[in-house]
Order: structure tokens, then sequence, then C-alpha cells
């Protein structure tokens, strides 16, 4: 079990390196190396906190729609937001560090979805393809995103430049659904699946992955359960 403030007093006041991926230090091969393994352990921090901040929010979700909202719900409320809050903005700071680098992107666009934040992904995911204007993996979370938010124009828009563009092929899915399964994303893998599902309806392959991605989430989830039931007994 990650001890969050531990590990964030060790990063932040201990193993702390001033200068380190801001632009104001040179970078060598070996400090570009530390920079990797900094962001690293952001990127850890996420993707053990993701389960239990979609726990947290579906527990808070459940008591306020409660005839009676059960005694502490206020606080539980408070510690979502605040270890949610903590995530994202080691993500931002990963960012920062490694701006070239998807997979804290990735994962900081999984969450701020997740917790009903689409505008702010959209934000965040603008800011990215200016970097990078033709990133396919980019351009799939910003049509998901105008989709949440039903600006079906700009969706439609943007799926016809990524039809034209050939960003659609079945095999830029299913390498990028298999990016995400080798980083543990696996809602962002099926996201993938269901976007080529959604532009190439005739197309049984997507549904057929997303079956497959589904069952390996729902062994993993009950394999996770059964592993906390043993450790506490």
């Amino acid at each position: 079990v990650l001890n969050l403030k531990r590990t964030l007093y060790l990063l932040d006041h201990v193993y702390r390196f001033s200068g380190l991926g801001d632009g104001s230090t040179p970078l060598n091969e070996t400090s570009e190396k530390l920079l990797t393994n900094y962001a690293a352990s952001y990127i850890q921090i996420a993707l053990q906190l993701r389960k239990p901040l979609l726990d947290k929010k579906a527990e808070i979700d459940k008591a306020q729609a409660s005839a009676v909202p059960p005694i502490g719900l206020e606080e539980k409320k408070r510690e979502y937001a605040d270890t949610l809050a903590i995530v994202l903005s080691k993500l931002d700071q990963c960012v920062a560090m490694i701006p070239w680098d998807w997979r804290p992107r990735v994962l900081r666009h999984e969450l701020l979805v997740a917790h009903g934040r689409a505008a702010e992904a959209e934000k965040k995911i603008r800011e990215a393809l200016k970097i990078e204007p033709e990133n396919p993996d980019y351009l799939r979370m910003l049509l998901q995103v105008l989709e949440i938010q039903g600006k079906k124009k700009e969706a439609g828009d943007l799926m016809r430049k990524m039809v034209e563009s050939n960003i659609d092929s079945w095999e830029t899915y299913l390498s990028t659904a298999q990016s995400y399964m080798e980083m543990g994303a696996v809602d962002s893998a099926i996201m993938v699946m269901e976007q080529f599902s959604a532009l190439h309806p005739d197309d049984r392959r997507a549904p057929s992955v997303v079956a497959q991605l589904r069952q390996f989430k729902k062994q993993r989830e009950q394999a996770a359960v059964s592993a906390d039931s043993a450790a506490g007994k």
C-alpha cells in the first residue's frame, strides 16, 4: 500500500534536485536518466491512487444520492478532493519535467475525464497538441472530450481530419491500445478501441478486443479484492 505522505515528502524534500527539468540546469546523460526516474515516481503515484480515487468518488456519489446523507460525508469529500488535487498537481509537475513523454499526459487526461473535469482535460490536451499537432493519441483524447461535452461540430470536424490523414487505421489504434495496456491504463485502452468502433461500425475487430479488455479488467479487480480480503485476515 502506498504511503502517499511519506512518498511525497521524500520526493519533494529529500531526493530533491533544484533546477532539474525546469530549463535552468543543463542536462547530461546522467541527469536525463534521473529526470526520467523522477517522472516515473510521479506516474506511479497516479497509478496507485487511480482506483482508490474512483472508489471514493463512487462512494461519495452514492452517499449524496441517498435520502439522508451519512455522517462524515463532508470529510470524505474533502479527503477525496485533496487527494485528487495532489495527484493532478504531481502529473502537472511530471509533464513540465518531461513534456515529450505521453504517459503523464494520458494519465492526467484519464483522471480528469473520470472525475468529471472534461473542460479542463480539453484545455490540457490542446496544450499538448501545440507541441505535437499530429500526435494520434492526443487527437483521439481531444475527440473524446469534445464528444463528452457535446461539441458535435468540432468533434465531427476532427473525426474527418483523422479519417483523411489515416490516423484512424486499425494498426494505429491497436498499437496505441497495446501501449496503454503495457502501462496498466486499461480504461484508456478500452476508450481507444471504442473510438475505432465508432468510426468503423461494420468492423467487428474492435468490439471483440473491447470485450477481452473488459474481461481482463474484471479479473484484475476481482484479484485485487481477493488480495485485500486476504490481507485483512
